[in-house]
Formats: C-alpha cells, structure tokens, sequence
C-alpha cells in the first residue's frame, strides 16, 4: 500500500494566549473589592436593613465587577488587538446605531420633559432612569441589527 502524504495546513494556527494565574487571582480580588464597596455603600444610603441591603447589592454586581477585573487585568493577556480596528464594518454600524439612538433619546426625553411640564405629574427619577436607560438599549440594539441585516 503506498501511503499517501497528507497536505500541510498552510494556514496558519492562531496565537494561543494565555493569561497568568495571578491575573485571574487580580481580577477575582478587583471583582469582590468593587462588589462589596457597592454593597456597603448602598447598605449606608438605606440604613434601615443594612446586611440584607449590602448583601443584595454585592450579589447583583459581582458578575459585572469580575467583569471589569477581567477587562483589566485577563483581556490584554489573550485578546489579540485588531490592528484594522478604525476600519471595521461592524465599528461603523455601531456609531451609527448609536448616533441614532442618542437622537431619539434626547427627543423622547424633550417631549417626555415638555408633557410633565405642562401636565405637572410629578414622576419618581428611578423608574423614568430605568425606562430611559432599557429604552436606550433597545433602541441602540435594534438600530445594530437592522444596520447588520443590511450590510
């Protein structure tokens, strides 16, 4: 039987990066830090629960704060930099979805502003924030994607 010689892959194996142990440790540390500094400060701002308050807190923005610690200290360890970066499509749209979005957010704010003004309805700032910012994503997100499916 003559054996075949198999083709080399002429592409190239991408980099394999690897963060050091002590970056994930960092980002672990950073991550409780932030999380328990946010949970005691809103335990202080509503003193009435102060443990059941802080602990809530904390549990909320844990993920997000091991988030930023692995932005900081994992990312630049296995996240290879697009030297084209400026110059991505998916760059563009996203610019583009979010010049758009802040339109539309500054004018539903003026109208909503205007109507409270003339109605005098007086209106709680966390559900209003909450609404803009959920209304923001949305708009910011459909605007992307609409932007993607046209190409």
């Amino acid at each position: 039987m003559d054996a075949v010689p198999q083709q080399e892959n002429k592409q190239q194996e991408p980099r394999k990066l690897k963060a050091p142990a002590s970056a994930y440790v960092k980002t672990a540390v950073l991550g409780v830090a932030v999380a328990v500094a946010i949970g005691a400060a809103a335990g202080l701002f509503r003193q009435e629960d102060f443990w059941l308050v802080a602990i809530v807190f904390a549990a909320m923005v844990l993920p997000t704060a091991v988030a930023l610690g692995w932005f900081v200290f994992v990312s630049r360890h296995v996240v290879e930099e697009d030297a084209h970066a400026s110059e991505n499509v998916e760059l563009q749209w996203w610019h583009r979805a979010g010049f758009g979005a802040m339109t539309d957010m500054l004018t539903v704010c003026g109208l909503g502003l205007f109507a409270l003004s003339i109605t005098g309805i007086q209106i709680g700032a966390v559900p209003v924030l909450a609404a803009v910012v959920v209304l923001g994503m949305a708009d910011m997100a459909i605007r992307y994607f609409v932007l993607l499916r046209r190409g």
